[in-house]
């Protein structure tokens, strides 16, 4: 529990993701199930669909996310050397 109030890299990192990880699933899920009432794709299709795009959606998110982290360590180490 204290990495959630934790000022350090993975309490920011945890604090960031924690929310999209949680919601994204469920919203891509619905989409699926949107698309598949609607015969725009079958089931198979469907499953195949979400999955890459929960892929791609969280690689994306862990991408940004590493790059917040990597400038704001850069800014960290040019604060120390001053």
């Amino acid at each position: 529990m204290s990495v959630w109030v934790s000022d350090g890299p993975a309490g920011t990192l945890l604090r960031r993701l924690m929310l999209p990880v949680a919601i994204i699933p469920v919203a891509l899920g619905f989409l699926q199930i949107r698309g598949m009432d609607a015969q725009l794709f079958d089931r198979g299709l469907g499953i195949a669909l979400f999955a890459v795009s929960l892929i791609v959606v969280l690689a994306a998110m862990l991408w940004q996310t590493g790059g917040r982290g990597h400038r704001a360590n850069g800014y960290r180490a040019e604060a120390r050397g001053r």
